[in-house]
């Protein structure tokens, strides 16, 4: 792939001809069993996992201009000139046939009436086909505790999991590269009391991501995989139904996140598009009884705080946003009539996906749903 200067646009063209494909094929058996070896209760699971991804595009990618993000309004993008960059570029044909094999066992068993533990190992394969294909073996166990303070109402949880992502390529010495990992730990607590009217998980999560490619700064053309991200911080979700027909879900999320190991102007940075607070809240009203049986109304708001668009120097800030919408729906037995309003003020905003992205403006849906 081209490398692009900093601080730079560029377009691309996908699938512009007949040949694009784009397919996937999932097998997937579970065995699911429930038995008692001894006081121990076993939830046992033991599954396979087969997947096949093959795709084929024909594309163009081409760099469109450099801008600077502090002081300058850059050129419109508009058809015109984007087909004149494109014109001057080589298309490109990508095609794999990627295949996934995996392979995992979990079981849940009770230590005591009350204290529940849990463990599971997932084992994946990942092969590409030719001799230069990319063949990963990656292993993610994962083990938790539960303990009921008060049963089926408080309880304390705490597990820590394992993931990972494949990493393509080799270091300048010709050693491949390893799955990149991440690993969890989370603690909290959970509750589900008044009779079902309240539920609330809090937790506390830390994750380090390593293994993670970066310029390697001895030669600038390659990689090392030393890098290291983390990201600590609060959940909080809440499911109230304080009475009958209203429904509320609120939720509320801060994150630390920062590099650890990376370039240097990296170390200390905020990654792309974390911002340190996030939150959403929903509240609904449906007619239990009466004439008006079935009708309902709901409205509800996510928000998100500033974020930085770009990693390199942590100077390009999105601008945080509150987004509000609205429903109301007649539910009967057999159909259900809605309509809704997103995004209600209509506000223009992004969110960073390595680049930004522009979110969509104020829409207005309409849906019926019919039960058999």
């Amino acid at each position: 792939m081209e490398q692009y200067p900093d601080d730079s646009r560029y377009v691309s063209r996908e699938n512009y001809d007949v040949n694009g494909t784009l397919s996937s094929t999932d097998f997937q058996q579970n065995f699911i069993g429930d038995f008692t070896i001894g006081n121990f209760r076993n939830r046992l699971l033991i599954g396979f996992d087969y997947l096949r991804y093959t795709y084929a595009s024909t594309r163009i990618d081409a760099y469109f201009d450099t801008v600077d993000i502090h002081y300058s309004t850059p050129q419109p993008i508009n058809i015109y000139n984007v087909n004149q960059v494109l014109a001057a570029s080589p298309a490109r044909r990508y095609a794999g046939n990627d295949q996934t094999y995996s392979a995992y066992i979990s079981d849940v068993f009770n230590i005591t009436d009350k204290l529940l533990a849990m463990a599971s190992v997932r084992i994946d394969r990942y092969v590409e086909p030719g001799d230069d294909g990319l063949k990963q073996t990656a292993l993610s166990p994962k083990f938790g505790l539960v303990y009921q303070l008060v049963k089926n109402k408080v309880s304390l949880f705490g597990n820590y999991m394992n993931g990972f992502q494949n990493s393509y390529g080799e270091d300048s010495k010709g050693n491949a590269f390893k799955p990149q990992q991440a690993n969890q730990l989370e603690g909290g607590v959970k509750l589900d009391v008044f009779d079902h009217k309240l539920s609330a998980t809090i937790s506390y999560y830390n994750i380090k991501v390593q293994d993670v490619l970066r310029t390697d700064p001895n030669d600038p053309t390659c990689s090392i995989q030393d890098g290291t991200q983390r990201s600590q911080g609060i959940d909080v979700d809440i499911i109230a139904n304080p009475l009958p027909g209203l429904n509320i879900v609120a939720g509320y999320a801060y994150n630390d996140n920062k590099y650890i190991q990376a370039e240097d102007y990296l170390i200390g940075k905020r990654n792309t598009g974390t911002p340190w607070n996030t939150g959403n809240i929903w509240v609904s009203y449906k007619a239990v009884r009466g004439a008006l049986h079935g009708l309902g109304i709901g409205a509800g708001a996510n928000f998100s705080g500033s974020t930085y668009a770009l990693n390199d120097d942590n100077s390009f800030v999105l601008d945080g946003y509150k987004i509000f919408d609205a429903t109301a729906f007649y539910d009967f037995t057999k159909w259900r009539l809605s309509v809704k309003l997103n995004n209600i003020g209509n506000l223009k905003y992004w969110v960073a996906d390595y680049y930004p992205v522009p979110q969509a403006p104020r829409q207005f849906l309409a849906s019926l749903t019919v039960r058999f």
